[in-house]
């Protein structure tokens, strides 16, 4: 009898513990994720301007949910619906075609920095997102720079799971071009994944579409773009130290748009999007508290000492 008081005793003092751990609220949190976001950038052209626009928001789960800014280009602009699973060749596309548009649409920035003459820009204290990094064109007496524009998570995912919340990169993705060459603007279009006659669309494409050249945010000129002049045109003597870009007009239900800067020009890529149907009964992962089991697993705690209280008078 003895020893079975002294059994029940030590099972309620290891149960007590027990109870208040499970009681504690628990979080779950991705490693290395950390409030305090810093960037380090090296540009090899030394002093210029940049401009940092969030792209997308961070979210709990380690996704992106596309920013406000940016949202009504969802469903026009290739890759925007799909932000979360672009290939690297994807990834450059889009923020070529971001870059443009930032700066024909006027959209504001998130911030804007300066490199010094060592080309070096520090900026903290960054809200954790997914950003375009955007620098200014600048001339000499010889050539047109064009930084390349860069997507970049802050905080960086070194590999799955881990996050680096301090980051530093090298800009050394520089266009150069000669001021005579930069006088000209030469377009391309092309279609791709275009369907075959048996799966075309309600709406076909157009047998022309019309083409905007933008100076800076204002637009400057429109021209046709059609077979006959082989899905091309060039407009002659612009200032080569202006920002000039493109944007189309009514593309074709089904079809999203890239522009990308090429050595001879911009490439505008018409894309026929084909749809998917999302699997809308699988079960997400859980990724927050289990809370259900704790009352549970109180009651019955308390149950269990109450029993040893009496079985003990």
């Amino acid at each position: 009898m003895e020893l079975l008081k002294m059994l029940k005793k030590r099972i309620l003092f290891l149960l007590i513990p027990v109870l208040f751990v499970l009681m504690e609220p628990v979080s779950v949190t991705a490693t290395g994720l950390s409030e305090e976001v810093k960037l380090t950038l090296h540009y090899e052209g030394g002093s210029n301007t940049f401009q940092f626009f969030k792209v997308a928001e961070f979210t709990i789960s380690d996704q992106y949910v596309v920013a406000e800014n940016f949202q009504p280009f969802v469903g026009e602009v290739t890759g925007m619906d799909r932000i979360n699973d672009l290939t690297t060749e994807e990834m450059k596309m889009l923020a070529a075609t971001l870059r443009s548009l930032t700066i024909t649409q006027n959209i504001e920035a998130e911030e804007i920095l300066f490199t010094d003459e060592n080309g070096t820009l520090v900026w903290e204290n960054i809200p954790k997102g997914l950003y375009l990094i955007v620098g200014d064109k600048t001339t000499d007496e010889e050539y047109v720079y064009t930084p390349m524009p860069v997507i970049l998570s802050l905080p960086y995912e070194i590999r799955e799971g881990e996050w680096q919340n301090t980051v530093e990169i090298i800009h050394n993705k520089i266009e150069k071009k000669e001021l005579e060459v930069a006088t000209r603007v030469p377009v391309m279009m092309m279609w791709r994944n275009r369907p075959a006659p048996e799966e075309e669309p309600e709406e076909e494409p157009e047998e022309t579409v019309e083409v905007t050249l933008f100076k800076n945010d204002t637009p400057f000129e429109t021209e046709e773009f059609s077979e006959e002049n082989n899905w091309n045109y060039t407009w002659e003597e612009v200032e080569p130290e202006e920002e000039w870009n493109v944007e189309e007009e009514e593309l074709p239900e089904g079809y999203t748009y890239s522009y990308v800067p090429k050595e001879e020009g911009i490439l505008i890529i018409n894309t026929y999007e084909k749809e998917v149907e999302s699997n809308l009964d699988e079960k997400l992962p859980q990724t927050g508290q289990l809370w259900w089991p704790v009352p549970i697993l109180t009651m019955l705690g308390c149950c269990c000492y109450l029993t040893g209280f009496v079985i003990e008078k």
